[in-house]
């Protein structure tokens, strides 16, 4: 478009909108470049992020055009989780109760203990204890974790899964019941909307093998 002039009618989400182009200026005279540039940022930052964001908009287009449909296999979960032991600021103490805990939940589930009491009697998340660990109904696209959703998807009604630790959790899930075609009420097909992106994004780290390396831990696994 030159100076002045106006646009035809453009579509948005928010509806129908003329444009006229009233002035043109070089980007790096534009206000948002010049606050960047206060902190650092170039034009060549700027539109490095700019196209992260095109590219991000446009595969999670394509990632919730792709996403589960209703009805479509479910499973209802359980779960007992606690904080994963570490050291922290020297609490060598706090750190040993942490483990101790992790392996009376295991003792537990080992022994045959009610499900929903070790959730009762352990779980730190304050949200499902009191239900015993009760997490409600998941489709395929709501858990962002692929190994998780793989295991659980897995297992049969009635049966718990291995323990499962990261950096911040060590959990148990338990499978209470499977529907191979269970509609998608309208909360679940937000969160698989609203996780497409990253649940996509988690499928291509694993298809194509891709690690993110810290200096120092290239080796960990």
């Amino acid at each position: 478009m030159s100076i002045g002039q106006i646009s035809d009618p453009v579509k948005s989400q928010y509806g129908y909108h003329v444009i006229q182009l009233i002035e043109l200026r070089p980007p790096e005279q534009s206000v948002f470049a010049q606050r960047a540039a206060k902190y650092g940022y170039g034009p060549d930052v700027i539109r490095e992020h700019v196209r992260y964001d095109i590219l991000r908009d446009e595969y999670t287009k394509r990632a919730q055009a792709q996403s589960v449909q209703s009805p479509t296999d479910q499973v209802h979960l359980a779960w007992v989780a606690v904080a994963s032991p570490k050291v922290s600021g020297g609490d060598f103490q706090a750190f040993t109760d942490q483990l101790k805990k992790v392996s009376d939940v295991q003792k537990a589930l080992d022994d045959g203990k009610d499900f929903a009491e070790i959730a009762k009697q352990y779980s730190e998340d304050t949200a499902t204890s009191d239900k015993g660990g009760d997490l409600g109904w998941f489709a395929r696209g709501m858990i962002t974790k692929l190994d998780i959703e793989k295991d659980v998807f897995a297992l049969d009604a009635g049966k718990v899964s291995a323990q499962k630790s990261d950096q911040s959790q060590t959990v148990w899930y338990k499978v209470l019941e499977k529907d191979p075609s269970r509609a998608l009420d309208d909360d679940q097909k937000k969160k698989i909307s609203d996780h497409a992106y990253d649940y996509w994004f988690q499928g291509q780290k694993k298809a194509h093998q891709i690690q993110k390396l810290v200096p120092g831990h290239e080796l960990d696994t």
